[in-house]
């Protein structure tokens, strides 16, 4: 599985594999979209009764995650970081699904304030 850009390798992995290549949206990070993906994969391999039961029961987590923590986040900043001895310290914009899990969870994707660009 690949994206469209991978269109010249496409000969050559098909033969190893079978291949499919999917055009992602171009007008948003591809984990705006996750959701989408996900079902694109699964409705390719045949699964979509279990990808919605996955999806079903994220969006039961993340409905448990808000009643938990309720709105004691909702005037903070957040930074989702992570610190790995191959990368160092990684700063998660807010496109990314780390950071889109905490908008979902925890604070309000209008209210947050989150790095839009890494500042090094």
């Amino acid at each position: 599985m690949g994206w469209d850009h991978h269109e010249k390798a496409y000969p050559m992995l098909s033969q190893i594999a079978p291949t499919l290549l999917t055009q992602p949206n171009r007008e948003a990070s591809a984990w705006d979209d996750w959701k989408v993906y996900f079902r694109f994969v699964a409705e390719s391999l045949g699964k979509q009764d279990i990808a919605q039961q996955v999806l079903d029961k994220y969006d039961q987590q993340i409905a448990q995650v808000k009643a938990t923590i309720g709105n004691q986040y909702a005037n903070k900043t957040i930074s989702v970081t992570q610190v790995t001895e191959e990368y160092g310290i990684e700063t998660y914009t807010k496109t990314l699904f780390q950071a889109r899990f905490y908008q979902n969870s925890i604070c309000n994707v209008q209210n947050s304030k989150m790095l839009s660009n890494l500042v090094v």
